[in-house]
């Protein structure tokens, strides 16, 4: 009852004054409104001057490409350099660009055509993205490589950039200004003594100060959101449940913050410029404006303990597992500037020529372990571990000290047939490369969404610095995925030194498949439940007809993936896995498929179960290996 009336002493008290009320809803308002279209980094009508040297239809044609860009804008056609530099000394132009004599020859001749490029360089910012700009009319080839595409922001408009960041200022300003004010106006008023002579313990009084402040925070998030819907068309692409959490615990820390700042400021100018100091810290070491990344070491951690920061990871598009894993490495050795690597006897990923060494599935049935074609040059980099010991990983290690780019490893390897790691296994994998310097890569082409939407390093709790995914993330489309640490990504061109690219990296067709998959995969766990269920009964099946027949059968079975090994050994190994009798298996094929039932046709090969399998399909294979 107390809280009541002291929530409601609070809101006349609001109401009382003048000022306040026409702040919370004028205020977002003029901001939602002017700012995202005065304040952009966007920069056009760039003023240049062009001194033609060449005078020939190349050099014409040059010129026209930059007058009809909307980035520039031409203002002089100076005969000399001298007249061009003095246009840019008189402020009339921002840069200038002199077409070389020859222009034309150099072209026709194959050979690449320079060209001087001055910039008035007292705006960096302008300067950088107007050479930007003028560097990509000059050598369009450079940009042709590879196909960008930006999934929420296709157009590149500022202003669907500037409208979230803003929407979150509003409520750090608000929410953290307001609840200082206040409690320091009562301090200058007196009212705080009153309040103190009173039976009104600090936790009521404490929370009677934040609960009208979420409250205003709440509306102003949702006036912010209908001016963004109304005005340029932006809504929230995600949850709106998790957007009002997210609201309620950030709301609760900045005007917990302003609290704890009026309570060492004697007046108001004191909390005013307390507070503004910290705002401002907050808001440039956010990542809104300035990546966090470009920020110094000793910046980036104090990050940490900032309420603004968020944090995001980096992905590349590709076509195919065999794609993801190769880009992955090479983006791992870009990083570290070391060439070895080492995988794991009998784990296959992909074609590439540097991974097909005591390679897994296909090649490991027909008992190829290296493939025809491939350079010894390109096997010597790559060293080959035993998958689930320990000790052949840390002799490799010893041996190659500071040498060893990336260890990629399937975190349940499928392809010598579903083995499944030891329970420190790829604890350990973590904890070695990290002491050594090592990129971990886990390939979860198989793993990847088949255990779970959190994959094999979401089952196990273990985070690799890099991840490889495909098959189930293009949802029956060519399309694979590999990413991972943003310091690593960060090396892949354009951005990076580090080359990949792709004719259909990233095509929207595979995208769209792939997007839609995995809505629906979050948005049904209970398929993982159904699924998982529908495994263990099958592996279950085995073991029956193991009994039944006195024949020896080991199953390895996880989530959905499933392998029948016809061995009598425990199958944890590389080694394990070969100990299977092949013609067993190989009857054991035939028998299924003469009765309707394909399963994979090699020991090797692991078994899935998917949710268009109904359960009358898992009841008919269960009847037909038990009878």
């Amino acid at each position: 009852m107390i809280l009541r009336y002291l929530i409601e002493k609070e809101f006349k008290q609001l109401i009382r004054n003048s000022f306040l009320p026409r702040l919370i809803l004028i205020f977002p308002c003029m901001i939602m409104l002017v700012m995202p279209w005065a304040a952009t980094l966007e920069i056009e009508d760039l003023r240049i001057a062009i001194i033609d040297n060449d005078h020939t239809p190349s050099s014409l044609r040059l010129t026209h490409r930059i007058e009809s860009s909307p980035y520039f804008k031409l203002v002089a056609l100076p005969d000399t350099y001298h007249k061009a530099v003095e246009c840019i000394e008189r402020n009339q132009a921002d840069m200038l660009l002199e077409i070389p004599k020859g222009f034309e020859k150099e072209q026709v001749n194959g050979r690449p055509a320079s060209a001087l490029v001055a910039i008035n360089a007292v705006n960096g910012t302008k300067g950088g993205l107007g050479n930007t700009y003028l560097q990509q009319i000059l050598n369009p080839q450079s940009t042709s490589v590879a196909s960008i595409r930006y999934r929420f922001n296709p157009h590149l408009d500022y202003k669907t950039f500037m409208v979230p960041a803003l929407m979150t200022m509003l409520l750090v300003m608000l929410c953290g200004f307001l609840p200082a004010l206040n409690v320091v106006g009562e301090k200058e008023a007196g009212t705080i003594e009153q309040i103190n002579v009173t039976p009104v313990n600090r936790f009521t009084f404490t929370l009677s100060k934040l609960l009208p402040y979420w409250l205003i925070g709440f509306i102003v998030l949702n006036l912010c959101m209908l001016l963004a819907w109304a005005v340029y068309g932006l809504t929230p692409a995600g949850s709106i449940f998790t957007i009002y959490l997210a609201t309620l615990i950030f709301v609760l820390v900045m005007s917990g913050l302003g609290l704890v700042i009026s309570n060492y400021s004697s007046t108001m100018q004191q909390a005013m410029f307390v507070m503004w100091f910290c705002m401002l810290i907050f808001i440039l070491i956010s990542g809104l404006f300035t990546p966090i990344s470009s920020m110094p070491d000793w910046a980036q951690y104090i990050t940490y303990i900032n309420p603004l920061r968020y944090f995001m990871e980096m992905m590349r598009m590709v076509s195919s597992g065999t794609e993801a894993t190769m880009s992955a490495i090479r983006a791992a050795r870009g990083f570290t500037g070391r060439d070895k690597i080492i995988k794991f006897k009998g784990c296959y990923h992909g074609h590439s020529d540097g991974l097909l060494v005591q390679a897994g599935s296909a090649a490991l049935t027909q008992s190829v372990p290296d493939s025809s074609g491939v350079p010894a040059s390109f096997a010597e980099q790559t060293l080959v571990a035993l998958y689930n010991d320990k000790d052949s990983v840390r002799e490799l290690f010893e041996n190659n000290k500071d040498q060893i780019a990336a260890l990629i490893v399937e975190p349940v390897a499928a392809n010598m047939g579903v083995v499944i790691p030891d329970d420190d296994f790829l604890p350990f994998l973590r904890e070695i490369t990290e002491e050594n310097g090592t990129i971990l890569i886990f390939d979860e082409v198989i793993t990847g969404f088949r255990l779970g939407v959190g994959g094999a390093q979401e089952w196990f709790g273990i985070k690799p610095d890099l991840s490889t995914f495909g098959k189930i993330v293009g949802g029956g489309m060519p399309m694979a995925i590999y990413g991972g640490r943003r310091d690593i990504m960060k090396n892949i061109s354009p951005t990076g030194k580090v080359y990949q690219a792709g004719t259909l990296s990233g095509n929207p067709i595979a995208t769209t498949a792939g997007i839609k998959t995995l809505e629906i995969l979050r948005d049904h766990p209970e398929l993982y439940t159904k699924i998982e269920a529908n495994t263990k009964k099958l592996a279950e099946a085995y073991k029956v007809r193991a009994e039944k027949q006195g024949i020896a059968i080991h199953v390895n079975q996880i989530g959905s993936l499933m392998s029948a090994f016809f061995t009598g050994e425990n199958v944890k190994d590389y080694a394990g896995a070969t100990s299977s009798d092949t013609k067993a298996y190989a009857d054991y094929f035939n028998y299924m498929l003469e009765n309707g039932i394909y399963v994979a046709p090699s020991q090797f090969e692991a078994m899935f179960i998917s949710a268009a399998h109904s359960d009358e399909d898992i009841q008919r294979t269960i009847d037909v290996l038990t009878k």
